[in-house]
């Protein structure tokens, strides 16, 4: 679910991290305005997120599928997350019901300023602690509105997915690299694409069917 304009986006996800029913997943908005983007999320476990999206309240989700992580659980409760969690059901409740519309899978690695390992050494000054920069391969999605449909890769499989994530300017010797191997900014959202996708393949489909009938 997605609404546009000319400087803002919304778009409410969920996406899982783990498999365990006690781990965390993040259920969230997504905010994009004027190019910057904002998050609100929640951390809480995939039957509460569940159950959260179909009208339980949240603290009740929360008490009764418990993050297996004190710390977690006790954070899930605290008054700026629970302010959070009434901006989404404010969310939800504008454009409930909410269904699946699309699933989007990829491996990922994220590389990130870990200063207890650089701690201590030569040119750890150079590095932004807000700086992350992720690559995603086998990038794939699911259409979750056309019955049995498989799964189908959104790149090459030669392809990946960089993105630069730093609340600030880039550092210097970022946008060394960067310029040295004449990589630039491109505009690609993961979501978008694979709606394009999803779409554009029932429309090549009716085009041939057009063809033949008139044929």
């Amino acid at each position: 679910m997605a609404a546009y304009s000319s400087v803002f986006k919304r778009v409410e996800k969920k996406y899982r991290i783990g498999a365990a029913a006690a781990l965390p997943v993040f259920f969230g908005i997504k905010k994009k305005f004027k190019g910057i983007v904002y998050k609100r999320r929640l951390a809480l476990t995939l039957p509460a997120a569940l159950a959260f999206v179909s009208g339980l309240p949240y603290e009740q989700a929360c008490a009764r599928w418990p993050l297996s992580d004190a710390a977690l659980a006790a954070a899930a409760l605290s008054p700026a997350t629970r302010q959070i969690a009434r901006e989404l059901e404010a969310a939800m409740d504008r454009w409930l019901p909410l269904v699946p519309s699309m699933g989007i899978a990829c491996d990922r690695v994220a590389w990130a300023y870990r200063p207890e390992v650089l701690e201590g050494r030569r040119g750890d000054e150079l590095f932004d602690s807000d700086l992350r920069i992720t690559f995603d391969d086998r990038l794939e999605y699911l259409d979750c509105h056309c019955f049995h449909s498989p799964w189908r890769p959104s790149i090459e499989s030669s392809e990946s997915i960089m993105e630069i994530k730093s609340a600030g300017p880039y550092p210097p010797w970022l946008v060394e690299i960067l310029s040295a191997e004449r990589i630039y900014p491109a505009s690609f959202t993961k979501y978008g694409n694979a709606y394009q996708m999803a779409t554009a393949e029932p429309r090549a489909r009716n085009h041939r069917r057009a063809m033949r009938s008139g044929a």
